[in-house]
């Protein structure tokens, strides 16, 4: 197969790649949001004013409590991702039932890979989790972050949380891309970015722009399971 392109490159390869002769364009759906700790732990200032309400009634409607991800309740956050997969009908979309797949296996190497996590019980149930790792010296990168989409407020309970409590070590957190979904670009934005990593396209010149999209991808091995 005859490598037509490269793509997801960051900027000092695409740098190299253009002097090259290759063309570079760039990958704004990828490029990754990259966040002051400070700014989401605190949610200070009037930007932030709803994400405040959000996180207050949260807090007054239920009863909700922080805990590290530990080996003593991964089983109940897996639990909490089937919920969550069975109401989002992650076996009829083909990037959630993948991603379905790599949280599952996140969950199954925790400890090996030292992951990062976090999880709120509201009422007592693990309700809403965060997986993240350290990137560099003074940022983390959050890989995952889920909560049950009919609890009010949690998803920027945890958010916060997460960055109050397990990720007070860093300056930065780096919560990767969009990947040019709408609302989840709105969501991201809606934190306001300290700045954004960029990531770049490069073709051959003679190549086909087609030919560095990745296909279509298929149904996940687990879509089955996942509708049960």
């Amino acid at each position: 197969m005859d490598i037509k392109g490269f793509t997801r490159i960051p900027e000092d390869t695409a740098k190299t790649l253009r002097d090259e002769g290759l063309s570079v364009i760039p990958d704004r759906d990828n490029a990754d949001y990259v966040y002051r700790v400070s700014d989401l732990a605190n949610l200070a200032g009037a930007k932030y004013h709803k994400k405040r309400n959000l996180v207050k009634q949260c807090l007054e409607k239920y009863q909700c409590q922080y805990e590290e991800i530990t080996l003593k309740n991964i089983s109940e956050c897996i639990e909490m991702q089937d919920r969550w997969c069975k109401v989002r009908e992650c076996g009829r979309d083909p990037g959630l039932c993948h991603e379905y797949n790599a949280i599952r296996d996140t969950f199954t190497y925790f400890e090996l890979f030292n992951l990062i996590g976090g999880a709120t019980r509201v009422n007592g149930v693990i309700e809403a989790y965060a997986i993240g790792e350290e990137l560099a010296p003074n940022t983390a990168v959050c890989h995952f972050e889920k909560a049950m989409p009919d609890i009010q407020g949690l998803s920027q309970l945890i958010n916060r949380w997460f960055s109050l409590r397990s990720l007070r070590g860093f300056e930065f957190v780096n919560r990767e891309q969009d990947l040019g979904i709408p609302g989840l670009r709105q969501a991201k934005e809606s934190y306001y970015p300290h700045h954004m990593v960029e990531k770049f396209t490069a073709i051959m010149v003679s190549a086909d722009m087609k030919g560095v999209h990745r296909p279509d991808p298929k149904e996940c091995d687990r879509q089955n399971k996942v509708q049960e």
